[in-house]
């Protein structure tokens, strides 16, 4: 009995197993495994890749080297251009040639910079030139001897008074106008309708240089060569009679001379200058018994050509 139930279990066994075996088979199994072609093409590649990725990695890292000190450089021009900026001084930029930067460039100077104011008439109670610390000495136009002047209300805080009086400017003086080009710039009031007058009045050698009041109270410009006995009379067609301020410029720039009344151009011509002597020049004054008077005020004196915009400037703010 009990060999019957031995025999019994093992065919039992048997059985299962044929059973289970040949199930596996269709399904592939019981089939030794094997790999598809592309399988085996992409297991050569990740192969080749691995082999050779040391190599790849120090050529990444020469790259990323490059692109930081790339980097470096870029950073020190960046902080160099802040400070150039940051040292910018307005206003008095001066040309210049950078070469710190990656393009060489130039820095030229604002277009309407004002040549150098040599003397400086403010008349703010006292005759010494702001500029040149020189004192004029007032005179009387009647006996040439010393005399007190007055200051009135001007145009700019106090204006001087020339009533029959004028104003002797020291010797080696800027008035001498040793200068190639120069501009002279003023504010006058008429108190009267005299006869002529000077406003300024200067020592010539070759000639005169005078600017006068005329007897229709006109402001002229009269300049004679004593050389070549070419004379020049520029006048303003407004009259000074109308107890009003007005702003007076003279221009030599090269070989053209030039005349503004309230920043308008009124006359031009090509008279140069006479050369003027180192001597004692005079700012006001009269030629005949009967003269004007008047209120000077802000007279400067400038060692170029003044440009129309600044002649408007000035004007503007006085």
């Amino acid at each position: 009995m009990k060999s019957f139930t031995y025999i019994t279990k093992l065919w039992t066994a048997l059985c299962f197993g044929f059973l289970c075996f040949s199930l596996a088979t269709p399904l592939g199994f019981a089939q030794t495994p094997t790999l598809p072609e592309d399988s085996v093409q992409i297991a050569t590649s990740v192969s080749s890749f691995v082999q050779g990725a040391p190599a790849l990695a120090d050529e990444m890292n020469n790259n990323f080297e490059i692109l930081r000190q790339k980097y470096n450089d870029l950073s020190e021009k960046f902080n160099q251009l802040i400070d150039y900026v940051d040292h910018i001084d307005d206003g008095n930029i001066t040309t210049t040639t950078t070469t710190t930067m990656f393009v060489t460039t130039t820095t030229l100077p604002p277009t309407n910079t004002l040549p150098d104011l040599v003397a400086h008439q403010k008349f703010e109670n006292s005759l010494t030139d702001s500029i040149t610390g020189n004192t004029a000495i007032a005179k009387s136009s009647a006996f040439d001897v010393a005399t007190q002047i007055d200051y009135s209300a001007g145009k700019s805080g106090q204006a001087l008074e020339l009533r029959n009086v004028f104003l002797e400017m020291p010797s080696a003086d800027p008035w001498d106008l040793n200068f190639p080009n120069y501009s002279i710039s003023f504010w006058v009031k008429a108190i009267n309708n005299g006869g002529p007058s000077y406003i300024l009045k200067l020592n010539a050698v070759t000639g005169n240089f005078e600017l006068v009041t005329d007897d229709n109270s006109k402001i002229a410009w009269k300049v004679q060569t004593t050389t070549n006995g070419v004379s020049s009379d520029m006048e303003v067609p407004q009259s000074l009679n109308n107890e009003q301020w007005h702003h007076v410029v003279l221009v030599q720039d090269g070989g053209s001379r030039k005349l503004y009344f309230d920043s308008i151009l009124q006359h031009t011509d090509n008279i140069l200058t006479p050369q003027i002597a180192n001597a004692i020049n005079r700012v006001g004054g009269v030629n005949q018994p009967s003269f004007h008077d008047y209120f000077l005020d802000e007279m400067r004196l400038y060692d170029g050509a003044l440009t129309q915009a600044q002649i408007n400037d000035l004007f503007n703010n006085p």
